[in-house]
């Protein structure tokens, strides 16, 4: 009779029914903990967006307004695209020519600016130079920031100037040739030297003015003078000269 030693033998059979109790299949384990992760991971999610904390990086109003004006600036483009005809055609340079307010002459195609004077062959060219030559830098208006050879529209006169002198470069080369036979330099509008000219203009009709004022007081003071002189004359021819008779050792003398 074997001792009650333990058993070294194969294993015993075991029941199958109790065993497979713990047995998870592979793909059982691998797919339940993702979709809670996931879950879990919505609901953070959705949790930290509903909550205070969560930063704010925009303003639905200001962001409303931006589109706004961004619209509006659209359809205001648009507008002045339709209104205004993009070409050099001579009808649309003298209808932006009329509307602009620039003192020139449009029968004679001449710049009527002041110190400036110059006369062009075409009207385009003419468009060209008020575009060009008379403008004043840090101006901001509408006038000043279209381009009267095309009807392009721009955010500064710098930018315009630059347009000019790219897109119309052959205007602008028979602009210079025309300008170079007329000597008469031309002056920006705010140019130190146009001040100077409009104040030495300012102090020659001052000037001249109080010179006609004192020939006008001259001329006051001399004609009564001139009236008294003038009425004794006309008495003396009416009634003649006083006639005076002196007898000087026995002739007599009249004057």
């Amino acid at each position: 009779m074997l001792p009650n030693w333990q058993y070294l033998g194969p294993s015993k059979p075991q029941n199958t029914l109790q065993d497979t109790k713990f047995f998870v299949y592979e793909n059982d384990a691998s797919e339940a903990p993702i979709e809670e992760e996931q879950e879990q991971e919505r609901q953070a999610q959705q949790e930290f967006a509903s909550s205070s904390a969560f930063p704010r990086v925009f303003d639905k109003n200001y962001v409303e307004q931006l589109r706004k004006q961004f619209l509006s600036q659209q359809s205001e483009r648009r507008a002045i695209r339709g209104g205004q005809r993009l070409g050099t055609d001579e009808q649309f340079v003298l209808k932006r020519l009329k509307e602009h307010g620039h003192p020139c002459s449009l029968s004679t195609f001449t710049c009527l600016s002041g110190h400036c004077g110059r006369s062009f062959e075409c009207v385009q060219v003419l468009a060209f130079h008020v575009s060009y030559a008379h403008q004043d830098v840090m101006s901001a208006t509408s006038k000043h920031l279209t381009c009267l050879l095309c009807g392009k529209k721009w955010t500064t006169v710098r930018r315009k100037i630059m347009h000019l002198s790219l897109a119309h470069r052959g205007i602008g080369e028979e602009h210079n040739s025309q300008c170079m036979l007329q000597v008469d330099s031309v002056i920006a509008p705010n140019a130190p030297k146009v001040h100077r000219l409009e104040k030495a203009q300012r102090e020659y009709e001052h000037h001249r003015m109080n010179e006609g004022t004192m020939l006008t007081e001259s001329y006051e003071q001399m004609v009564p003078v001139v009236e008294e002189t003038v009425e004794e004359v006309e008495e003396i021819e009416e009634f003649g000269a006083f006639e005076q008779i002196e007898t000087i050792d026995g002739t007599e003398y009249e004057y």
